[in-house]
């Protein structure tokens, strides 16, 4: 994401580069822009030799399968972002097993701006019956094959599900 006015002053942000990296500073209260990439969390859950996947309602890339997570919140920490989003997704609380790694940066262009994610993904075991909330971000789920996926939104996905499958007995 580039801003054109800064979001503290309003006046026009000049472009720069600094240690190699774009950025853009305000010339009249100095503020400048870092472009981080964004934490999101995401669940890896198993069962019968398949892994759960949620259709995107939504862009980016809605309509492609996705495993189910989201953004973490301001002062959220991994595991309760983890935690929250399955409830706000799939209606269960979740159980924690493991961190199956942290994957990116990882595109994700929404509203005219490139963005990017750092993705941080979990082993989880839900308690009770995941299903897709209604007014989520989730068309539907289904349960599919690791080594034979759809087609999925984000290559961090793939990445994890695969880091996943070298270290598990499914």
């Amino acid at each position: 994401m580039t801003f054109k006015f800064c979001p503290l002053c309003g006046s026009p942000m000049t472009p720069f580069m600094e240690d190699e990296f774009p950025r853009e500073k305000c010339g009249k209260c100095g503020w400048i822009h870092y472009h981080n990439p964004r934490p999101t969390v995401s669940a890896i859950i198993s069962r019968d030799e398949k892994i759960l996947l949620c259709r995107r309602a939504a862009g980016p890339f809605a309509g492609k399968w996705d495993l189910p997570g989201g953004f973490m919140e301001e002062g959220e920490s991994a595991e309760a972002g983890m935690r929250r989003e399955m409830r706000e997704e799939l209606k269960v609380e979740i159980e924690i097993e493991k961190l199956i790694g942290v994957f990116g940066p990882s595109y994700y262009p929404f509203g005219g701006q490139d963005n990017y994610n750092i993705d941080i993904y979990y082993l989880v075991i839900p308690v009770g019956e995941p299903v897709a909330v209604d007014k989520s971000d989730v068309a539907e789920i289904g349960w599919f094959d690791p080594n034979n996926l759809p087609d999925m939104a984000f290559p961090s996905n793939v990445e994890a599900i695969k880091s996943w499958l070298k270290t598990s007995i499914i």
